[in-house]
């Protein structure tokens, strides 16, 4: 491994290496913000880590702050120390490549028809990239920024897939655009990128075994009238309508593709939204769902989201991954409501799938017996109307019960009232016609 800045090349053994101004220091710089002592690079085995070398001392790795961690130095990182940058590089990777000098040309974003040339610096970063392997975060803070396997490359793939300018993001006015240069390919969410692919928040970047979360830097949103301007501007303008400023669109709340629901260890219960079609699962900070749990890896599990398909990978977990029991030993497919246990940990996989809801319940509705059809009455004639009504004959007082009321066409007469039988007379009479029978089969 060596440290380079500029002319400056310093082979790193075992042992300390302090970067700074003192006269004694393995990389010595200057600078009005830079320490005597400002970071030591420290080998023993392994990668190299580097850390501040007193507090306060402010030191970035790929435009991050390490804060007062050690972080290990991987080939292509670039270390920040007051301004000043140094390249991080391994020969045995790096082969014949040349390392790049430390002054970048000033210059306008290239266009993207084809490998650029220099990185330009930008005036603000646009996006970040986030290692799914190992959480790193790099800066998308200059144009082309190039991904590959040439120390070179703002991010160094050290994959023997990964060409040696694999890829190159390019920083647009309306967004970042991810650019192929590659023979092997680089994939977005699974899938493989046919020349560019405009970069949305949350998409993962795969170049040979390496992965990458590209997260946008949020633009500033344009201020709008400032309040009661429109009764103002009314008041001045008489006989105008009003100004009124538009009402900022409310933005669309996205609908969860799943959701991963934590049934044991200190996350029970916890239930974690699934928005992008690569979800990864482990101890670190980095991951999409994160189990805080000793049995679980740092990076453990990886759900994918292929051609309308859930699967799962395990990433060469320590304590291994489980589906519905069975132990995951290549890609294998996820079912709704599938169990998936994570070391320890315990989780059910519940997919949102586009499906109408069933009702609570099956009501049988009554069947509907048509009604008999009414026939209308016919519309009388002119004639008819002018015919005078047939009179009843006219019936004698006490003749009523003899000769009962013929009704009239067109008259409703009232219901003629039920007689009811007197119990009484009804049983003498049958006690009469007794009595008559008996004195008959005695007289004979």
């Amino acid at each position: 491994m060596e440290l380079v800045y500029g002319a400056q090349r310093v082979s790193v053994a075992a042992g300390e290496y302090v970067i700074g101004s003192e006269p004694g220091a393995a990389l010595r710089l200057t600078g009005d913000s830079l320490l005597p002592r400002h970071a030591v690079v420290q080998a023993s085995g392994g990668h190299p880590v580097i850390r501040a070398a007193v507090p306060g001392a402010v030191v970035a790795v790929n435009g991050a702050s390490i804060g007062a961690d050690p972080t290990p130095l991987l080939h292509g990182d670039r270390i920040g120390v007051a301004g000043h940058e140094i390249i991080v590089t391994d020969p045995v990777q790096a082969g014949a490549t040349r390392a790049i000098a430390t002054a970048r040309p000033t210059a306008p974003s290239l266009p993207f028809a084809g490998p650029s040339g220099p990185a330009a610096a930008l005036g603000e970063p646009t996006g970040r990239l986030v290692s799914l392997t190992d959480g790193r975060e790099y800066q998308v803070a200059v144009a082309p920024f190039v991904l590959g396997r040439d120390a070179e490359a703002q991010i160094v793939i050290g994959s023997p897939d990964a060409s040696r300018r694999h890829a190159e993001i390019v920083s647009l006015p309306d967004g970042d655009v991810l650019v192929d240069l590659s023979a092997n390919g680089t994939y977005v969410n699974g899938q493989r990128v046919a020349n560019r692919h405009r970069l949305k928040a949350l998409d993962v970047i795969r170049i040979g075994s390496e992965e990458f979360r590209y997260y946008p830097v949020p633009k500033p949103v344009p201020v709008g009238a400032p309040a009661g301007a429109e009764f103002r501007l009314g008041d001045t303008l008489m006989g105008l309508p009003s100004f009124k400023t538009p009402a900022a669109p409310v933005p669309a709340v996205e609908r969860p593709l799943a959701h991963v629901r934590v049934k044991g260890g200190a996350a029970k219960g916890q239930r974690f939204a699934v928005r992008t079609a690569v979800v990864n699962i482990g101890r670190a900070e980095f991951n999409d769902v994160r189990l805080p749990d000793p049995s679980v890896s740092s990076s453990h599990a990886k759900i994918l989201l292929r051609e309308g398909v859930w699967s799962l990978t395990d990433l060469g977990s320590t304590n291994g991954t489980t589906v519905d029991g069975l132990t995951v030993t290549e890609e294998v497919a996820l079912s709704p409501g599938a169990t998936i246990t994570v070391g320890d940990v315990s989780l059910s996989f519940e997919p949102q799938d586009e499906r109408p809801a069933a009702p609570a319940r099956t009501t049988v509705l009554p069947k509907a017996v048509p009604a008999e059809p009414v026939p209308a009455e016919p519309a009388p004639s002119p004639r008819a109307e002018a015919r005078p009504l047939p009179q009843p004959p006219r019936v004698a007082p006490g003749d009523a019960a003899l000769n009962p009321p013929r009704p009239v066409p067109g008259s409703i007469l009232p219901a003629e009232p039920v007689r009811r039988s007197n119990p009484v007379l009804l049983a003498g009479a049958i006690v009469v016609l007794i009595g008559a029978l008996a004195l008959l089969v005695l007289y004979f």
